[in-house]
Order: structure tokens, then C-alpha cells, then sequence
């Protein structure tokens, strides 16, 4: 099994094998997990990274993964890139461009999302509780409406679960940014 390293190293190869300007930083892993860090002092207004569109995992690229032949996907915003995602991670895994990058994503995380039954009942009685009951609701919807917009060709129902859906739901909100960043 390759070591986080490994993947990190994988990873920032396969970002400057694409076009990828990174000379003014070093991606690394630390006692808090993996990370971006300047190589020397960066001033104000000047350009630290830069990372080719084709690098960026958009609407685009997205919806070229996920069609077939016969049909598009009818998805946007958040449910089209956990379509996404889960498609990559479960089914294409490493025969996938875009493996490097999905190979250093966390496979948990530690919200309430994640929480165990006995942990939710910690929660029992605060607005916490209703927070993460709203947000499950919400993403049992999209994940609904997920299970209709991609074909199962494409991602097989025994891998669009909803446990995979949170998963990459947490993703997306720890990663996402717009296109003009």
C-alpha cells in the first residue's frame, strides 16, 4: 500500500507533468495532515502557483466523465461534483487521469456527518442536532436526485451510496472554490 507520501509525491508530479508552475511552494505532509507552504517569503500580489484549467476538476470536466452515449447529465452545482468524485474513488479509481488528485483526499472525516449513532446522541437537545439533521436532509435530496441524473453504467448503484455521497458532499465543501480564484 503506498504511503501518503508517496501519494503527495505522485500527486505534485503529476500537477508539473501538466503544465503546473509551482517552484514558489512545496506541498507537504505534517502532523495535521497534508499541506501548501511557501518555499521563501511571497509579497503581496505575487503570483505563488499556477495550476492549468485543464487541471481543474469543473462543470466541464465533470459532465464529459459522467455522460455515455445516450445520454447527458442532467446534474449541476454540488450533486454533479460528488457524482463526480465517486465515480473517480469507487469505480475508475486508478485507470482514472485524474487518480493522483483523488488519492490524497481524505477517505474520513471527523464532523458530525460522520458521527456514529452514540454520537448524535451527544448531541441530543442542541442546535447542533438540527444542524446536522437539516444537513442530512439535504443531502439525502441531491443524493436522490443523483441516483436519477447519472446513468448506472456510469457509476453502479452499489457505488452511489448515500454513505458515499456525505463523503464526497465533505469534500466538495472543504475543497470547492470558483473558477476565478
Amino acid at each position: 500500500m503506498e504511503s501518503n507520501k508517496q501519494r503527495l509525491d505522485r500527486f505534485v508530479a503529476w500537477l508539473v507533468d501538466n503544465g503546473a508552475e509551482m517552484s514558489r511552494i512545496i506541498v507537504r505532509e505534517t502532523e495535521h495532515g497534508n499541506g501548501v507552504y511557501a518555499r521563501d517569503e511571497i509579497g503581496e500580489g505575487t503570483q505563488y502557483a499556477q495550476i492549468p484549467m485543464r487541471l481543474v476538476v469543473s462543470a466541464r470536466v465533470c459532465r464529459e466523465a459522467l455522460r455515455t452515449d445516450t445520454q447527458e447529465v442532467e446534474l449541476t452545482g454540488r450533486p454533479l461534483l460528488c457524482a463526480f468524485l465517486i465515480q473517480q474513488r469507487f469505480v475508475t479509481s486508478e485507470s482514472s487521469f485524474w487518480h493522483p488528485y483523488i488519492s490524497i483526499l481524505p477517505h474520513e472525516f471527523h464532523t458530525p456527518l460522520f458521527f456514529t449513532s452514540q454520537e448524535l446522541d451527544l448531541l441530543r437537545g442542541t442546535p447542533m442536532e438540527h444542524a446536522v439533521e437539516d444537513r442530512r436532509q439535504l443531502l439525502r435530496k441531491e443524493h436522490a436526485a443523483t441516483l436519477r441524473g447519472v446513468s448506472d453504467v456510469v457509476i453502479p448503484r452499489s457505488e452511489l451510496t448515500f454513505e458515499n455521497y456525505v463523503w464526497a458532499a465533505a469534500v466538495v465543501s472543504s475543497r470547492a472554490f470558483t473558477e476565478s480564484l
